[in-house]
């Protein structure tokens, strides 16, 4: 399908939302992206808040009130009006969560297929009619089965929930948006007591438990159909959203959240969540979870009624607890959304409830200690309500494919509510009102739930690092694209989504070159002031302007843009350049490479020829981890080599398909590549006949013409040399070769060689920041210097000269010297630590102590001597960037 770019933002704001426009039927194929404006990143956000969360947080309201509703009932006598006998109370509550277990994947998968926005409306409706016939009862047996399908309605409910905002949210946006829904909860229990206050104030000759009952289930069944009428079925069907919001909405979760948006539901695929270790331990803090919910939820009734208080003042009573519950919740979960943390947050919720439930339990005289008593209920609901969102968050974080996100969500759920078995069997009634056997039970499972999260966080922190250093880059899953964490802990690449400090990652980086950690690490936040000198900053308005021109020229030309990574050497920037529409990206070296693709970026060409046995060994191992690189090759000796490598490699570790490669021709550099006529015929028949490469192109480099002053000289010379290229293609493909890919061009060239028939990709790099040979080149007004180094005044020689810390260690010479930014400053180089700079007569004077910054001659080999990239907005550091392939030249 042809693109589009939209380019009238770039008259609205520097680092608007550029759209490449693909259709909404079209968006899902995996190289669909943005560049993603955070203002209209917040705003869509804030869409989905006002939109959606409050009509699902009053679905899960309505929830919990109809499953929770027995215990305030029991306190009005609905054992005793339906003449209950010993234990049945106990078997009308536990009846609920075998149907509520038992029917939970299979709702969840149902909801799957058919989407989440027309199958919870149908839950709600069954799950009100259900509490409303209850109203209706007159024995055990009637209740016992209405309880029944109570619970095979709710079963797959709150999975469903949740299911359907990680197809809202990004991964970091989740545990807030849950703990608002699920706050819902707390509010429906307190709710639910002060509902009770009120309706069993009313005096009729119906017991007034039955009022209960039919205002609840009522309310439910109206919201339903509302629900049905209002709910989106995804982002691209929101009547409330706009066609770029639409875009932008689903390149969110492409990007963070699922690997493949909406996929089909493939129920042998979903079920390998099985497979992994750590699904069983998820399943085991939720078994540990469920017993301390559950006898909150439906016991908190008989547990505040120790206090001595009446019917009435026991259910008011109640409110306080679980409005304290629901105000926790949101406080941690906050803090977890804001710290990027999950476990650590799990651990104190369970450390709560077993503090709580041990307090209760150790008070012998309860009136004589009213206060630390009713206290203890409270840090009951408090250790109850966070961890339930957060484990939920926590596990579905970690799962990038939806199918089996759905199942393990479908089960992990109900299996935290069918504990309520246990609760609903531990409450004995010849035990109250102090229930000791009930409260040191669910305080046991707190103490276990809190020692499994604990060692769960503490194996993903210690396999995190494992992994890192068996690749030897620093990585957190934030840097993974979603696509490789589809498999989960299988592929080398996967993550464990822990913490996404990212000034974590640049201490370690800083930290490397001196093999030790230091105490100076700036983090996202702090004015650019801060920082030491020299330091590499950049300026992401500039930046994001660079992009948008570039691909607002390209793009339109149908051609691939495959940036060349030799300049930024970051996988992050690379991502960045993905989400602006281009189609992977390229590296010189093997190195950069290996690199790119253990930071999980794989889609990528290797444009330097690889020779020698230690290099082509490495590339058959790197190819055996990465199936979508490609290389060039020049020589019919070198592809032999390449050919009988992994001939040797299928020996030993099973086939792999062929290598894609394509030819590097010599277009007038006279630096790689082979001659076009009959020395490229030769090779690509060579090709042909080994088994294990296949031809796919061509790639032909004008590297000597990126900086040719003058547009139209420039020109002239780029389209004789596309001329070799193009004709060579041509003869290629008619001697019977398959040539696919025609790639060339730099920032310099890249949009005259996109104007010639047959040019299939350009590889431009530069662009991204730009420098004064680039600039001097092209002109000033194409491309902006978002890229400088910053540097400190350390000494005065003169009073028109100073010294500043900027030499040969921090700025390259090879394409002349670098630039002030203040350009009435000139600066030269004195050494490796040293530059000057000088001024003439009437310019404002430099001192010791200021700041300058300097615009490098030759942007790839100055990116090459620095740690990171400071890239900020307003003078507020926003992003802190590793160089992931400084110094990879091998």
């Amino acid at each position: 399908m042809a693109s589009k770019v939209t380019n009238q933002t770039l008259q609205d704001k520097e680092n608007a939302l550029f759209d490449d426009t693909v259709d909404v039927e079209d968006r899902n194929d995996a190289s669909t992206a943005r560049v993603v404006d955070h203002i209209a990143e917040r705003q869509l956000c804030r869409k989905f808040d006002v939109r959606l969360m409050p009509v699902l947080a009053l679905m899960y309201l309505f929830n919990a009130l109809d499953k929770g509703n027995l215990g305030h009932a029991k306190t009005a006598g609905l054992d005793r009006d339906l003449n209950f006998k010993d234990h049945q109370y106990n078997l009308t509550i536990s009846i609920f969560f075998v149907p509520y277990v038992v029917f939970a994947p299979p709702v969840a998968i149902i909801g799957k297929k058919f989407g989440p926005a027309r199958v919870l409306p149908i839950l709600m409706f069954i799950f009100g009619s259900m509490t409303l016939l209850s109203a209706a009862v007159h024995n055990f047996g009637g209740l016992f089965a209405l309880r029944f399908f109570l619970g095979a309605a709710e079963s797959g409910f709150f999975p469903l929930v949740i299911y359907y905002l990680t197809t809202f949210y990004r991964r970091g946006e989740l545990a807030r948006r849950l703990a608002v829904f699920y706050a819902a909860s707390n509010i429906a229990n307190a709710f639910s007591g002060l509902l009770s206050f009120g309706v069993f104030h009313i005096e009729s000759k119906l017991f007034v438990w039955r009022y209960l009952f039919i205002i609840e289930g009522a309310a439910s069944v109206l919201f339903a159909i509302f629900a049905f009428w209002y709910l989106p079925r995804s982002a691209a069907e929101s009547r409330f959203l706009g066609a770029e919001e639409k875009a932008l909405a689903f390149h969110r979760i492409q990007v963070d959240s699922s690997s493949t948006v909406s996929e089909e539901f493939n129920l042998k695929d979903s079920i390998k969540i099985f497979k992994y270790p750590t699904t069983y331990a998820f399943l085991m803090i939720e078994i540990c979870l469920g017993v301390p919910i559950q006898s909150v939820a439906l016991f908190m009734p008989q547990i505040i009624s120790r206090l001595g208080y009446g019917v009435i003042k026991t259910n008011l009573y109640t409110v306080a607890p679980n409005v304290g519950g629901a105000v926790m919740l949101l406080i941690l979960a906050f803090s977890s959304d804001f710290l990027r943390i999950r476990f650590p947050f799990i651990i104190l919720g369970f450390a709560l409830t077993f503090i709580g439930f041990i307090v209760y339990a150790s008070i012998s005289d309860v009136q004589a200690q009213l206060q630390v008593a009713y206290f203890a209920t409270f840090m009951m609901v408090w250790g109850t309500s966070a961890p339930s969102v957060l484990l939920s968050t926590w596990y579905n974080n970690n799962i990038a494919h939806e199918g089996r996100r759905v199942v393990l969500t479908s089960v992990g759920v109900p299996l935290a509510n069918i504990m309520g078995l246990v609760s609903s069997n531990i409450f004995l009634e010849e035990e109250k009102p102090k229930y000791p056997t009930a409260l040191i039970t669910t305080a046991v499972f707190g103490m276990c739930g809190c020692l499994i999260a604990s060692l769960l966080g503490g194996y993903m922190t210690w396999d995190n690092w494992r992994r890192n250093r068996k690749a030897g880059v620093k990585t957190t899953a934030r840097d993974v694209p979603t696509l490789k964490l589809r498999e989960g802990p299988n592929v080398p690449e996967f993550r464990w989504m822990l913490i996404l400090y990212l000034q974590l990652c640049v201490h370690l980086t800083i930290g490397r070159s001196t093999g030790k950690m230091t105490s100076y690490a700036p983090k996202v936040g702090d004015p650019i002031s801060s920082l030491d000198t020299p330091s590499m900053v950049v300026d992401i308005p500039l930046m994001n302007a660079n992009i948008q021109k570039l691909f607002a020229t390209l793009l339109p030309t149908g051609r691939n843009i495959r940036p060349h990574l030799k300049t930024t050497k970051s996988a992050i920037l690379a991502q960045k350049l993905v989400d602006a529409g281009a189609k992977g990206g390229c590296v010189a070296k093997l190195s950069e490479a290996e690199v790119m693709t253990a930071r999980g970026f794989t889609d990528l060409l290797i444009t330097c020829e690889i020779v020698g046995a230690a290099k082509v060994k490495r590339l058959v191992a790197l190819y055996r981890k990465n199936r979508q690189l490609r290389i060039v090759v020049d020589s019919i000796k070198g592809a032999s080599a390449i050919n009988d490598a992994l001939v040797e490699d299928d020996e030993k570790n099973g086939p792999l398909e062929p290598l894609n490669v394509l030819i590097d021709l010599d277009v007038g550099l006279r630096r790689t590549g082979i001659d076009a006529g009959q020395p490229a015929s030769q090779l690509a028949a060579h090709i042909a006949t080994l088994p294990k490469l296949k031809l796919i192109g061509v790639q032909g480099y004008e590297g000597h013409l990126q900086h040719v002053h003058g547009d139209e000289e420039r020109k002239a010379q780029c389209l004789a040399s596309m001329s070799i290229l193009t004709s060579t293609a041509d003869a290629l493909r008619s001697e019977g070769h398959d040539i696919q890919v025609v790639t060339t061009g730099g920032t310099g060239t890249a949009e005259f060689c996109a104007t010639v028939p047959g040019v299939t990709e350009l590889q431009p790099g530069s662009f991204i920041f730009m420098d004064t040979d680039y600039r001097n080149a092209i002109g000033a007004g194409r491309y902006d210097q978002s890229l400088t180094i910053l540097a400190t005044v350390v000494s005065k020689q003169t009073p028109s000269q100073v010294t500043i810390d900027t030499g040969l260690k921090s700025l390259t010479t090879d394409s002349g010297l670098a630039e002030c930014k203040d350009q009435r400053y000139t600066y030269g180089c004195l050494g490796d630590e040293h530059g000057s700079l000088r001024w003439e007569e009437g310019t404002p004077p430099l001192d010791v102590g200021d700041r300058v910054e300097m615009v490098p001659s030759h942007i790839d080999p100055t990116i090459n001597l620095h740690d990171v990239y400071y890239a900020h907005e307003g003078g507020v550091i926003r992003e802190i960037w590793p160089v992931d392939t400084r110094g990879k030249v091998q």
